[in-house]
């Protein structure tokens, strides 16, 4: 019945057939009967081997029990109880370890390695160094998402664009409760031409994060790039909400007022804006096409100019400052120095652009906006110095020659800001921009005649860019040719229907051409757009007065 394997101290091997089947071949099982150091059956102790009830043998009987054994050799009351411990142990152990991957998934999977660029050989110093020091942090700790999203800083501070977005991706996979690292993701995106990957990005984590001030404002940003302008204003309108002293929500709202053409509307938010930041350009540029959609020339001549080159501010987020430190290289303090220009930090930009030029004395990209800040800064001799720089080294780029001539004529130059927007349209006379350019400055020494001839280029070359015909229509006017001046306001009238500067222009020309019913119709059409214009109140009653002379 019992087989013993003969070794001290190891478990006995049951031989069990299966019951009801005399012919089944013996299986074996390990029984956990500890005994004494001897094999011999007949000292084995009753409690350590228990056989069935069924089939025990009473005092004197020696026939076979009528049913195999089938129950394992009995348990010591003290290994009984270890064992329970340890299985209590065990089980607690497990779920701990359940609960542990349920918090925190990503500790069960390999953690990232730290992303590396291609090749340092054409980096700064300064950015490998950086580099080096933040992979060296990942490899340190490269489960922390601090370490692999500040690498992603570094690369983003110095236009490495694809580690960074490389990086960002792998601080997300780690905090995926962090907006940040998919906020700058998506920054990286756009910046490598991904602008739809890049909206989809930040259309989720707007619905995701709804209070995160910087993170609407790019919202709204995107989506007036995209052309939902009626989902921008919603963007923009939670922006004011989550930070009223901020004039981003109000200048990002005002352009979407632009776009749908309600002028008044936008004026307001931008006067808001202006008052809250007299510095910023963007705002003021917006602010000047406002005016001239509600015909105020005069006032929006004013601002366009203030505003001139400036592009939009976007709001700080919480890894901004931290970014900002990260920039090194001369191509990362350039993006800097614009992004400070157009925040109307002039003397930040001026700084940072110093700092590269001391990198690179000769680095005409870097010459040409430090002369720019000078001029916004109103330091035109400083910036004439660096300008001519720029010419002495040879192959001067096309921008050199139009920042020379704004230089001149803001040093009431006028000859030599005339010589140096006819280089600019001798190095390109196929580019409208540099006739445009050409005219304001004759316009500007009162040679309309040469201005016209300008405008009349520009114009073959963009037939469909309604400013050009509408800055025709106002020096035909001031050459007292007014049916010309009409033909052009007719022209950007086609091209501009909504615009109420357009219409305006048209009505005062024909007012002075005394087609009274056209320009009444002009006129109607102006109120139409925005009645409470003053321009629309201003010309019929000037309509009003010729007419009953």
């Amino acid at each position: 019945m019992f087989a013993s394997d003969g070794c001290v101290g190891q478990a006995a091997t049951v031989m069990v057939r299966r019951r009801g089947d005399p012919t089944s071949r013996p299986s074996h099982r390990a029984v956990d009967c500890f005994f004494s150091d001897t094999t011999d059956t007949s000292r084995w102790p009753a409690d350590r081997c228990v056989m069935p009830k069924k089939g025990r043998k009473k005092a004197g009987d020696t026939r076979r029990p009528r049913t195999p054994v089938d129950t394992p050799t009995a348990m010591p009351a003290s290994a009984a109880r270890r064992w329970t411990r340890r299985a209590r142990v065990g089980i607690v152990l497990g779920l701990l370890l359940s609960l542990l991957g349920a918090l925190w998934y990503p500790w069960d999977e390999r953690p990232p390695a730290a992303v590396l660029v291609q090749s340092t050989d054409r980096l700064d110093p300064r950015i490998t160094a950086l580099i080096d020091e933040h992979v060296r942090r990942v490899r340190e700790s490269p489960r922390s998402a601090r370490a692999h999203g500040h690498l992603g800083m570094v690369y983003e501070a110095n236009a490495l664009w694809q580690e960074a977005g490389q990086c960002y991706l792998n601080a997300e996979r780690l905090a995926p409760e962090d907006p940040n690292w998919p906020l700058h993701r998506s920054i990286t995106m756009r910046s490598t031409g991904d602008v739809a990957g890049a909206l989809a990005v930040v259309r989720q984590l707007a619905g995701e994060h709804p209070d995160y001030a910087a993170l609407q404002q790019r919202y709204g940003e995107s989506l007036l790039e995209s052309g939902e302008v009626d989902t921008a204003v919603s963007a923009f309108e939670r922006v004011i909400a989550l930070a009223s002293d901020s004039s981003a929500g109000y200048v990002g709202l005002a352009d979407a007022r632009l776009r749908e053409h309600k002028y008044a509307d936008a004026k307001r938010l931008l006067d808001t804006a202006v008052a809250m930041d007299p510095t910023y350009q963007g705002a003021r540029y917006l602010l000047g096409l406002a005016h001239r959609g509600l015909g105020e020339y005069e006032e929006a001549k004013e601002q366009l100019a203030l505003g001139l080159d400036s592009k939009r501010r976007l709001m700080r987020d919480e890894l901004t400052t931290t970014l900002e430190s990260y920039s090194v290289g001369v191509s990362a303090q350039l993006t800097s120095a614009r992004r400070y220009k157009t925040q109307g930090r002039l003397d930040e930009a001026a700084e940072a652009l110093e700092n590269a030029r001391s990198a690179g004395p000769d680095n005409t990209e870097v010459l040409n906006e430090l002369a720019l800040v000078y001029l916004a800064q109103q330091r035109p001799a400083e910036a004439l110095e660096l300008l001519t720089r720029v010419q002495a080294l040879g192959h001067a780029p096309i921008a050199t020659y139009v920042n020379l001539a704004t230089c001149y004529s803001r040093m009431n130059r006028p000859a030599d800001a005339l010589a140096s927007v006819e280089r600019a349209v001798a190095m390109s006379p196929d580019d409208h921009r540099m006739h445009f350019a050409r005219a304001g400055v004759l316009a500007g020494s009162r040679r309309f005649e040469e201005a016209l001839a300008s405008l009349n280029t520009a114009a073959r070359l963009a037939p469909h860019d309604a400013d050009i015909s509408m800055k025709q229509g106002q020096v035909c006017l001031l050459l007292d040719r007014n049916e010309e001046a009409r033909q052009h306001y007719a022209t950007a009238a086609n091209l501009m229907p909504n615009s109420v500067v357009v219409q305006l222009g048209l009505g005062d020309v024909l007012i002075r051409l005394g087609r009274w019913d056209e320009a009444a119709a002009a006129l109607a059409a102006a109120g139409s757009l925005d009645p409470s214009h003053p321009g629309v109140s201003m010309l019929n009653a000037r309509l009003a007065q010729v007419r009953n002379r």
